[in-house]
């Protein structure tokens, strides 16, 4: 564009002198020297732009996605000369702001309101060229400038899910009960330094002569186990699998933060630069802070189901979160079964524009073995994860 400008101008100032020469008229050469002088001047008040500006951009330590942020730019100009800016930030989509004539040791501040999008952010571009208000001529340059800023998925806040409770099998088969701060009587045992006074049973230890303590049963809640296929091949590479692989991030959240607000303690399986990750006790905001990381990459889901040992899957709530491309072991998830957890699959196929029959066959091969499932295809993630759960051979 600038470049057909600074041609037109030129070429109009050699016409303009080639007239004025053929008629004589100084008019017409004043005209074509002043065209030129006036591209002169634009050279040199862009070739002011090559020295440094100096950028510092803030933006809030934590946000949720689809969250309205505001980033604030600061613009100085260290040099000696006044500078004309274009200032182009990339930080979260960008935005593109103009600077009038930012003179010597002069700072300013731009300030956009963006719409917060869940990842870890270290920092944009920032691009930025000097020129004259023609733009006959111009500068570029480009610095990275640090902004650190994690943005948590936004999700929906589950009021029921049905979680493997403690007592959902008998107890002499996984002995649920342990020595804990509950109220129901364990058992005697001698005091030991460190225990509180006020379980000292004192009859029994007048009796015996030494100190003696009461213990109390507790019922120890179960994990739950949380498989996240987030591989390329799981998701269709465009703008509709992106969506869909952010709905399924807002979904794990959503049982996450249900588990954890009902006692029972989370784990997570999922892929880390081609690698499979298992991490286990997680607070919730351990698993925001890995949920705002998460990212497709390249590999295989059955890998991620082979490396969890039996200890792993033993006695849990697993739940599955997959797609109709993800490669299914079915060995696998009826060891978990057989090792007494309780195994969920959330099949995200709201990116799937065509009915996919072997997905189907294997929804029906699910359907044999028990196994609770949820499609979600459109709508509300928490009305899809909500519904009343049972087993679907039941």
């Amino acid at each position: 564009m600038f470049k057909k400008r600074l041609g037109v101008i030129l070429l109009t100032a050699l016409v303009f002198y080639l007239i004025g020469a053929n008629l004589q008229a100084g008019w017409l050469f004043l005209l074509s020297f002043s065209l030129i002088n006036l591209v002169f001047i634009d050279l040199l008040f862009s070739l002011g732009g090559k020295s440094e500006i100096i950028f510092e951009r803030n933006v809030p330590l934590l946000a949720h996605d689809e969250e309205k942020i505001r980033v604030k730019l600061k613009v100085k100009n260290p040099g000696r000369d006044r500078r004309l800016l274009v200032v182009e930030d990339t930080f979260l989509g960008g935005y593109k702001e103009t600077v009038f004539l930012l003179k010597r040791n002069q700072e300013i501040q731009l300030e956009k309101e963006v719409t917060a999008k869940r990842g870890v952010y270290e920092g944009g571009e920032v691009r930025y060229y000097t020129a004259f208000p023609l733009h006959f001529f111009e500068f570029k340059r480009k610095v990275f400038v640090h902004s650190t800023l994690k943005v948590y998925p936004s999700f929906p806040f589950l009021t029921n899910f049905p979680l493997l409770e403690g007592g959902s099998f008998p107890k002499e088969a996984i002995h649920d009960w342990r020595k804990g701060s509950g109220t129901e009587f364990f058992g005697l045992r001698e005091y030991r330094p460190g225990d509180s006074y006020r379980s000292i049973y004192w009859k029994k230890t007048a009796a015996l002569g030494k100190l003696v303590v009461k213990e109390f049963e507790k019922l120890i809640s179960t994990k739950t186990l949380l498989l996240i296929d987030n591989t390329n091949t799981a998701y269709s590479n465009s703008e509709a699998g992106k969506w869909a692989f952010e709905q399924t991030v807002k979904a794990v959240a959503s049982v996450a933060e249900y588990s954890l607000h009902c006692g029972h303690p989370v784990e997570m399986a999922w892929f880390e630069k081609e690698n499979p990750k298992y991490c286990h006790n997680l607070n919730f905001k351990e698993v925001l802070e890995i949920l705002a990381a998460i990212d497709l990459v390249k590999e295989n889901f059955k890998n991620l189901l082979s490396f969890l040992d039996s200890e792993v899957v033993h006695q849990k709530t697993v739940v599955l979160f997959i797609t109709p491309k993800t490669h299914i072991d079915f060995e696998n998830l009826k060891s978990f079964q057989k090792a007494r957890s309780r195994v969920f699959v959330f099949s995200q196929e709201a990116h799937l524009k065509k009915e996919n029959k072997s997905w189907e066959e294997k929804i029906a091969r699910l359907e044999q073995n028990n196994f609770f499932i949820c499609r979600y295809q459109k709508g509300e993630i928490s009305k899809c994860l909500q519904k009343f759960w049972k087993p679907t051979a039941a």
